[in-house]
């Protein structure tokens, strides 16, 4: 990962260098479908949501109304197609959520250091080298 920049608890990392930024992405149905949740090669990412699928555990809103719902109380559907949410827990920290942009841009919340952010990169960034690993297996090409 290159850029890092950091504010009071969230981080905003690049994957691609900047010669990039603007034409490599991120299949991100793909890393939805495939992305390892709670395994032994990444035990700290323990859910994740993309779109209207939920894998693993997604914590509950706060607001109290389904977090699926719009304000009418209808169905919001496929909302976000642009990024992959990703809920992991490290050490000290049992609610950090990482969001996963097309862009290969990522962005952590509820770190409580500059470490533990760099730490849930390093995880997703395992979790995609297993995806592309399975991918190339299955005879695919590129992520």
């Amino acid at each position: 990962p290159g850029v890092f920049k950091q504010g009071s608890s969230v981080c905003i990392c690049e994957i691609f260098p900047e010669e990039y930024m603007n034409t490599a992405a991120v299949n991100l149905q793909l890393f939805a479908r495939l992305c390892p949740i709670s395994s032994p090669q990444c035990p700290a990412i323990v859910g994740l949501k993309y779109g209207g699928v939920i894998k693993g555990h997604m914590p509950a809103k706060k607001t109290g109304k389904p977090a699926d719902t719009a304000p009418d109380g209808g169905p919001i559907g496929n909302r976000f197609q642009h990024q992959v949410q990703i809920r992991m827990k490290l050490e000290h920290s049992e609610n950090i959520s990482l969001k996963f942009f097309k862009t290969g841009r990522l962005q952590t919340a509820g770190c409580k250091t500059r470490v533990q952010s760099i730490q849930a990169v390093q995880e997703a960034m395992k979790a995609l080298a297993i995806i592309a690993t399975e991918w190339a297996a299955e005879g695919g090409t590129g992520i």
